[in-house]
């Protein structure tokens, strides 16, 4: 078989994922600075891809050769190796950065790399027998399958975790990677077809990557929360269910920015965001209306629920040196948002008009 010959199977079998790799590079190119870390880890993944699908067409130049040729055992190696690094770097773009964690995360890979690597002169899983003929040692020939395996699972439990939080944008991509590799994964393992899971990876990779822009493009760029035009969809969105809405007011915001500067002020921005996301729950979601007024959306909680939130969202602020007013309103029937927002908003300027009226009764 002549290079002309293996670059048309390559192709005819890989079209597809060169496509897919070649919008992701496009997309790569144009991405969003917030999306930096994300971006580099599914670039990796995507050249992993790449990579993989070069061995596989590897494996089939050589297959019906009566000889065995040590590219052959390149191209197992490499086909062992990277399918369970694949969904790693997945799992890395869900995590926040930790060096000492990561390195745990990945044991399973260096043990299955230093194992797939000596099998050629082990035959520890695999090796070419008479004629060319490749034999998977059994049952340890399937270690790099279990450990992929057990990269899914992991991945399974953190899109669970993001269900719980109400984090559905990067819940159903990882619900999507996570169906279709598996699938893909476990028709290999059985043998029932062969070299899909690279254009199956490549397009897990494009589509998570799709859905990362999707993500940020609803957030605010300094507090992580959901922007304001999000407030109104969602509120549209499950108008049904809305119970009430809780606005927020960083009280002495301007004093610090005034005082302490502008970058001290975005501190505490953030520091109230990260307060409300780590309340985020599927029944109660945070919205940056702008400057330095937020809004809840609660839905389907009874009022003692909601008093009980914003008791411990109080208590929180208080504790990381800040102060928030704070106002709800329950839905009432023919509403509109408007219509709540401005009752909330009352309730919330009431309490604001205190907490500014008492300093300076104290001053």
């Amino acid at each position: 078989m002549n290079f002309v010959d293996v670059l048309k199977y390559y192709l005819t079998h890989n079209f597809a994922l060169v496509v897919m790799a070649i919008g992701f590079f496009v997309l790569f190119l144009n991405r969003n600075s917030r999306l930096r870390r994300h971006s580099m880890l599914l670039l990796i993944d995507m050249m992993l891809v790449l990579v993989l699908s070069v061995a596989t067409t590897i494996e089939y130049c050589f297959e019906s050769l009566s000889v065995t040729y040590p590219i052959q055992y390149v191209g197992v190696i490499l086909g062992y190796t990277i399918r369970p690094f694949i969904i790693y770097f997945v799992i890395l773009t869900y995590r926040k950065p930790d060096f000492k964690t990561d390195i745990i995360l990945g044991i399973p890979i260096i043990l299955n790399c230093l194992l797939v690597s000596l099998s050629p002169a082990t035959h520890w899983l695999f090796y070419y027998g008479e004629n060319n003929v490749f034999i998977r040692v059994l049952p340890w020939g399937y270690i790099p399958h279990a450990v992929a395996a057990f990269y899914l699972g992991y991945l399974a439990v953190l899109m669970i975790m993001l269900f719980r939080q109400n984090d559905k944008t990067q819940a159903i991509a990882a619900a999507f990677i996570l169906f279709a590799n598996g699938i893909a994964t476990t028709l290999e393992t059985l043998d029932v077809v062969e070299d899909i899971l690279s254009t199956t990876a490549a397009a897990s990779i494009l589509f998570f990557f799709v859905s990362m822009f999707v993500y940020y493009r609803k957030r605010d760029s300094l507090t992580g929360l959901l922007d304001r035009h999000t407030f109104y969809v969602d509120y549209a969105r499950y108008k049904n269910r809305v119970t009430a809405l809780i606005g927020f007011d960083l009280n002495g915001l301007k004093n610090i920015n005034d005082t302490l500067g502008h970058a001290a002020g975005d501190i505490a921005l953030k520091t109230v965001g990260r307060i409300f996301l780590a309340h985020t729950t599927r029944r109660i979601e945070f919205y940056r209306l702008g400057g330095d007024e937020f809004e809840a959306i609660c839905l389907d909680m009874p009022k003692g629920e909601i008093e009980e939130v914003i008791r411990e969202l109080d208590e929180a602020i208080l504790k990381a040196g800040y102060v928030c007013s704070i106002g709800y309103s329950f839905r009432e029937k023919d509403d509109t948002v408007d219509k709540i927002l401005h009752r909330a908003d009352d309730a919330m300027y009431l309490q604001k008009r205190e907490y500014y009226g008492s300093r300076e009764r104290m001053n």
